[in-house]
């Protein structure tokens, strides 16, 4: 375990409703005719997982609790073997759901299916809240992803709760109702898109101060941080004492601490090496510390607030 690791607060995510996913590319999905695939790929899923995984690139510990189950619950096992450092699996009934998704070479285009998953009944859902309430302690609590059958609307709201009452910081990134609910709980961490803030709301939000002004509304409620990813490439996020946006890129670029002007990594050619050479005094000291990179299929930006030094990553003006 390197320094940087050593006095960070414990990190576990939450996959109840994980998957394994299935890719294939294929040159055109014709109605009544069978497609082969020029290629296939097998990966873990659920939100969850990716952000486990990813956390394994940056050599960040984090514990990643799941349930799995059946034949595919073992598919899965293996497949985050060596991708996720510690992973608690909580066994139950059923099967672990397959996820599919195409990819049209000609017109591009891509089709998704997501399965519904097993059926987790309420000892279960006791059993893993107390394990996620143990390795949190007071750290942080990413709980994201899909509900399976038989996980209420409220799960993530009173899991918050309880998070809240021993110290720990969730981090919530669902949609409708489980995030309605999740609100009320005031995690210290929501990462809407577009269409999930709108749903959220209530109404549309078609420009940056309508996002800024409903994330003041959140703020009020206890939330302290609002992520919002507006389109499939860029983000912001808007934090509840400073109330104003903060427009740095999360696009698939290599993974540094910033993308500021004021950053010495802003310049191209010099982002990874320093994002290499000051990562240990970024992690501590710096305002946003990157705690989640990229998923296979999204940009997905974890950022804990963190006292600031004034020498490094300063946000545009």
């Amino acid at each position: 375990m390197t320094p940087v690791q050593a006095d960070m607060p414990p990190i576990v995510t939450l996959t109840l409703n994980p998957c394994v996913d299935v890719s294939y590319d294929i040159p055109q999905l014709i109605e009544d005719q069978k497609v082969h695939a020029t290629a296939t790929r097998l990966d873990p899923g659920g939100n969850g997982t990716n952000v486990a995984r990813a956390l394994k690139r940056l050599r960040i510990p984090a514990w990643a609790c799941a349930t799995v189950a059946g034949e595919i619950g073992m598919l899965f096992e293996r497949l985050i073997g060596g991708q996720i450092d510690h992973p608690h699996l909580v066994r139950i009934d059923g099967e672990t759901r397959i996820n599919t998704t195409l990819q049209q070479r000609q017109p591009r285009a891509q089709f998704e299916v997501s399965a519904t998953g097993p059926v987790i009944d309420a000892a279960t859902l006791d059993r893993i809240s107390a394990e996620v309430l143990e390795l949190a302690r007071n750290g942080y609590a990413v709980l994201t992803g899909s509900r399976s059958p038989g996980v209420p609307p409220g799960y993530y709201a009173e899991l918050c709760a309880a998070l809240r009452a021993q110290g720990a910081k969730p981090v919530v990134d669902a949609q409708g109702e489980a995030l309605a609910q999740a609100v009320a709980a005031r995690p210290f961490l929501i990462k809407p898109n577009r269409f999930e803030l709108e749903q959220l709301v209530g109404r549309p939000l078609p420009t940056r101060d309508e996002v800024i002004r409903e994330a003041r509304v959140l703020h009020a409620q206890g939330v302290e941080w609002v992520c919002y990813r507006p389109r499939a490439r860029g983000g912001g996020g808007v934090h509840r004492r400073r109330g104003r946006f903060d427009g740095r890129r999360f696009g698939r670029r290599p993974l540094t601490p910033c993308n500021t002007r004021r950053c010495p990594a802003s310049r191209p050619g010099l982002r990874q090496r320093h994002f290499s050479a000051t990562r240990h005094r970024i992690v501590r000291s710096g305002r946003f510390a990157r705690l989640a990179g990229a998923s296979q299929h999204s940009a997905y930006r974890l950022m804990a607030r963190q006292p600031m030094s004034r020498r490094h990553c300063m946000p545009s003006k």
